[in-house]
């Protein structure tokens, strides 16, 4: 297993495509709009990749700010492929 931390355009589109299609794939997701925010200067992409190079965990990392303007790091909610 491999872990990428990176902001790669390519691998915000393949997160959400393999192994299997998620809410936000670029063609048919249901929140595919949200898909735009990966894109974002303060976003970063981890995935797991197998020993064949394919994604079988992600998280998407925001660096935010809360209402003190002091900053906060978001990890979204993990997926984890089969």
């Amino acid at each position: 297993m491999k872990v990428e931390d990176n902001v790669d355009p390519k691998v915000a589109l393949e997160t959400d495509e393999t192994p299997q299609r998620l809410c936000q794939h670029y063609e048919t997701g249901g929140f595919n709009e949200g898909l735009i925010g990966y894109f974002d200067p303060e976003v970063k992409i981890t995935v797991v990749r197998n020993g064949r190079g394919g994604i079988i965990a992600r998280t998407i990392n925001r660096l935010m700010q809360d209402e003190d303007g002091n900053p906060v790091l978001y990890l979204n909610w993990n997926h984890v492929l089969k």
